[in-house]
């Protein structure tokens, strides 16, 4: 049986994607949706069009985006709120499959660490400067340990058949918006998660507090690489190559800013394209090592 913790490690996952993607939804597509030029990653791209052939929003009314909502509403509701976008018909239910992974990867790992069973511990050493760097090397470990596992994942979903089989469900939207983070198939979300949730049994004497803080960091930063808002922190982490991801790619075959959540791994690589690059030439991997 499992224990609360637990069963509140599930919720809290849930609550706290919707949350933040609902926030940064009303925040900005609802109570700023006017001014959307000077906050868009896609300036040309508004709330009051719709952004290609995939899915628009007109901005004039609001409703949380929780894709279960969506899912039961289906057709029908299509239309009466303003808000309801044009999506992939599977939307819905990949979308609320993958936010149910996430909350149970999370619950399974707490309940691991209730039992005993996973690396984590609460013992961090004798004194604060201890702890402090137990605290400081757990976190940047875990951090390049899931990125380096989710660029050469993210490469092979790029793959021509893994692609076409998977990874191309994510690719239908090519201005993301909150709530799409979460359209990928789930056979594909699962080994995601499995690399997002791995240093707890990756690492040996992982400190809680440094895996909760890793966490944190994925999950926002990963809300906010697909939410469409321009946000840049120092040289290394910039909403819009991942959203460049989505706007210029073919699909299969297509390398560039594969990394997550730091463009660490494409600058090693040579697969980094500046935000504002024009769109590459080539398919072929590296072969667009300076585009701006």
């Amino acid at each position: 049986m499992l224990h609360g913790v637990s069963v509140a490690a599930f919720c809290g996952e849930a609550c706290g994607y919707v949350a933040l993607s609902s926030l940064l939804q009303r925040r900005w597509y609802f109570m700023r949706s006017r001014s959307a030029a000077s906050w868009r990653c896609q300036a040309s791209v508004t709330p009051h069009a719709p952004d290609g052939e995939e899915h628009g929003n007109d901005g004039r009314a609001w409703v949380c985006g929780l894709p279960a909502l969506e899912w039961v509403r289906g057709k029908a509701h299509e239309g009466a709120v303003s808000t309801q976008r044009r999506r992939h018909r599977l939307h819905a239910r990949f979308a609320t499959c993958n936010l149910l992974l996430s909350a149970s990867f999370a619950a399974a790992v707490t309940e691991l660490t209730v039992r005993g069973r996973s690396s984590l511990t609460r013992h961090c050493g004798d004194s604060r400067a201890a702890c402090s760097v137990h605290f400081l090397s757990g976190l940047l470990a875990s951090l390049i340990w899931q990125s380096v596992l989710e660029y050469y994942w993210h490469a092979a979903m790029h793959t021509s058949v893994l692609y076409q089989r998977f990874h191309r469900f994510h690719h239908t939207y090519k201005s993301p918006q909150p709530f799409d983070d979460l359209f990928i198939h789930p056979l594909e979300a699962c080994g995601y998660y499995a690399i997002l949730f791995s240093p707890a049994v990756a690492f040996p004497e992982l400190h809680l507090a440094s895996f909760l803080a890793y966490m944190a960091l994925c999950g926002v930063f990963g809300v906010l690489d697909h939410s469409g808002i321009k946000l840049r922190l120092g040289s290394y982490y910039d909403t819009r190559a991942h959203d460049a991801h989505h706007e210029k790619g073919w699909g299969a075959g297509f390398y560039l800013n594969l990394a997550f959540p730091f463009t660490v791994m494409d600058r090693l690589h040579g697969t980094y394209a500046a935000p504002d690059a024009p769109r590459p030439a080539s398919r072929r991997r590296g072969t667009s090592r300076r585009l701006s």
